[in-house]
């Protein structure tokens, strides 16, 4: 029952955010990124915490402020485990081995500041919640965080760094943290 009242809590936030995503499709064109990156698991007692990540993700910008534009944003991503080694870290003295680090695919929505155009370098920081589910790992509501730089783009296409950290606080009753690094493209 506990995991379904926080579906509809993430739900309800959701919901929230589709008239500021509405509004924002009347002053800019919806932008798509992708990028690739590596993570570093945090958190409980796993191994193999390295990984690799996936993120797709579209924005728009929702209304121009003094410190920049307001953007909001939809994304989905996958963190999964690069490779499975031979590692047995014990999890009771005698015990069964630790399990990998869960790959987890999440879902989630973004709002936050972006400076810089369209047609110029550009640099933003978001934040929001997110869904994630681990294959058979369990799932949790987690708080998601990115900062990206971008290039101009060339061919309405710009070339994207971003670090992104994620914080589940009950994930199989551990405390979760996801910090990764990718590099992408942001189709204008």
């Amino acid at each position: 029952m506990i995991r379904h009242s926080k579906l509809l809590v993430f739900l309800c936030v959701c919901g929230i955010m589709l008239p500021a995503a509405a509004n924002a499709q009347q002053h800019s064109p919806v932008l798509a990124q992708a990028s690739l990156g590596l993570r570093a698991g945090m958190g409980g007692t796993y191994v193999n915490r390295g990984g690799a990540t996936l993120d797709l993700m579209l924005t728009a910008r929702v209304r121009d402020t003094p410190v920049g534009a307001l953007i909001g944003g939809f994304n989905i991503g996958i963190q999964g485990s690069t490779g499975r080694t031979l590692e047995c870290l014990p999890v009771e003295p005698g015990g069964d081995c630790a399990p990998h680090f869960p790959t987890l695919l999440s879902a989630g929505t973004l709002l936050g500041v972006q400076r810089g155009s369209a047609r110029t370098a550009s640099a933003r920081i978001m934040a929001g919640p997110a869904y994630y589910y681990g294959f058979g790992a369990g799932s949790a509501l987690g708080l998601q965080g990115q900062l990206d730089v971008a290039t101009p783009p060339v061919l309405s296409a710009a070339v994207v760094a971003s670090l992104r950290s994620a914080v589940l606080p009950d994930f199989r009753g551990d405390v979760l943290r996801i910090n990764s690094l990718g590099l992408g493209l942001r189709i204008h």
